[in-house]
This record gives C-alpha cells, structure tokens and sequence, in this order.
C-alpha cells in the first residue's frame, strides 16, 4: 500500500510540473546585420557615398538589460549582458546572424522587447580584471582606459578611396562607442506573445548602409574622419546614435 501511495504521489507531481511546464514558452533574440536589403559578409564591398566603395572587417556590440515589458510596467529580464558579434565571412551564417534563446519565460503577451546598445553604467563602472576569463566583460580589447569605459560598439573596415573602376580599399576606418553618456535604451513598442510550451522569434536587423548615414541620416564622412580615438571627439558617435533607430527593425516569426 505503501508503494502504491508513492506511485500516486509521484504521478501527481508529474501532472503538477506538467501543468506548470504548460504556463511557459521560449523566445528566440536574434540580430543580424545588413547593408541595405543584402546580408553583410565580411570584406564583401558596397557602394558607399562619393562613389566611394566599403567594406566591413569587424562589427560587434554589446546590449545589456534584454527583456519583456508587461502590461503594467513591470519587466521580465531575459539576460543582463550580451555580446552581439556579426563578424561573419560566411553569407549563411551572416543571413542567420546571432540567435539567443531563453527559456522557461511565462506565457503570455508582453507590450514590447527592450535592451540598450551599450554597457550598463552599473556594469560600466567595473574594469577587465574584475571578471573571470569566460566572460565577455573581461577582454581588455573592449576597454578604453581613456574613457573609463567598455567598447560598447565596433564598427571596422575599408574604404577604397579612389574612384578608378576597382576594388582596392585604401584607407582604414575605425568607429567605437563607449561611455554612459552613450548608452541607448531601445524598446520595439509592439506586442509580443509567448505561447504555453512553445517558442517565439523575433529577429532585429541593422543595416549599416543606413546606420553610416549612406541611404538616409547623417552622413559618416570616412574619408576624411576615419577614426574617433579621442575620448573627446564624440562626432562620429553622435552621428552613429542618432542613425540606429532608423537602421534598426525587426520581424516576429
């Protein structure tokens, strides 16, 4: 009798954690880059302005405070910090581009997806050697001692100045965000809804082409500024921030 009670138990807690496991979903965070409506590999070259022509060797951002706006407010966290690195070769992987998948989210419909392009200004103010070697917050190539701050942007590659019929860029150019005073909140203002033991996608894509001011926004002049290193000379980052939210959409799938 005493084993039969047991099964039952057993059995019932089953169908309890069966019920609870109903009441959740997953959703899929993707982000991808492209210039204009093409995927972007690396070192492929575009048209850019001046009948200039570019290519992308690097590009990476970290986005922080990822998660579900409910219907009162009140947010559910996805993920703290996220590393978003588009530096493809391959066109597959670059039209695929970077899927994060959290689980065990209730289910239910949420008002909007937000995150922020940028480090965290708690995060911010911790350095390097304060993490562990795993973690995407310990790499000293994402620090800028002179900014007292993390990378929180990259945006590298080539340009070929010369107007001459081919493809040989010329000219380097290096663009890097950092500092709180950059950090960008960013919420989609459109529902979501996580179905009960099911997934959900949703897709953001950058498009570069837009987001260096070619097809619309403020124009980045490579030429004839193709660096910011100088902690002071925020031009170029304002010019970057000021062009995301109309290089930025995304798709629910």
């Amino acid at each position: 009798m005493k084993h039969i009670f047991r099964f039952m138990i057993a059995v019932l807690l089953l169908v309890v954690l069966s019920a609870c496991k109903d009441d959740e979903g997953s959703l899929t965070v993707a982000f991808t880059a492209t210039y204009g409506t093409e995927p972007l590999v690396m070192f492929d070259i575009h048209d850019y302005a001046f009948d200039q022509r570019v290519q992308f060797t690097r590009l990476e951002f970290f986005i922080s405070n990822l998660g579900l706006i409910r219907r009162d407010g009140t947010v559910y966290k996805l993920s703290d910090l996220e590393l978003i690195d588009l530096t493809f070769t391959d066109r597959g992987a670059a039209e695929t581009g970077v899927e994060l998948t959290y689980r065990g989210v209730p289910a239910g419909t949420y008002e909007s997806v937000q995150f922020a392009l940028g480090v965290d200004p708690v995060l911010n103010a911790t350095v390097p050697a304060d993490y562990s070697s795993d973690h995407p917050l310990s790499e000293t190539g994402r620090y800028w001692h002179a900014w007292n701050s993390y990378i929180f942007s990259k945006s590298e590659g080539n340009l070929d100045t010369l107007n001459d019929g081919t493809d040989n860029p010329d000219l380097g150019f290096a663009y890097h965000t950092g500092t709180d005073d950059f950090y960008l909140p960013i919420a989609t203002g459109f529902p979501i809804s996580i179905p009960d033991g099911a997934g959900e996608k949703i897709t953001f894509r950058l498009n570069y082409e837009a987001l260096f001011g070619v097809s619309v926004g403020d124009l980045i002049d490579i030429q004839a500024k193709p660096q910011n290193h100088n902690p002071l000379d925020t031009l170029e980052i304002n010019k970057i921030l000021d062009n995301y939210l109309g290089a930025l959409s995304f798709i629910i799938e």
